[in-house]
């Protein structure tokens, strides 16, 4: 069986939000932690006759809250 040769594309895009109400803003710094977070993707695939192929792609995602010690904990876990 020959692969496709023609290139393929692919993508999806999410949005989230979320308010969550805190019961003392002592560790939040804030009465209601409130988060958006952003996800993105794309790739591309390609085949070629001698049976190789080709895959390129990235993966985006970016994260806020109004909460500076979650953030904080967050980008030291990224490596950010």
């Amino acid at each position: 069986m020959f692969p496709a040769c023609n290139p393929f594309s692919s993508g999806q895009m999410g949005l989230s939000y979320a308010s969550l109400p805190q019961s003392s803003n002592f560790i939040t710094g804030t009465s209601s932690l409130i988060t958006h977070e952003f996800v993105g993707d794309f790739g591309v695939q390609k085949g070629f006759s001698t049976g190789a192929r080709l895959n390129v792609g990235h993966t985006s995602v970016h994260q806020s809250a109004n909460n500076i010690r979650h953030t904080t904990c967050c980008k030291v876990l990224e490596g950010g």
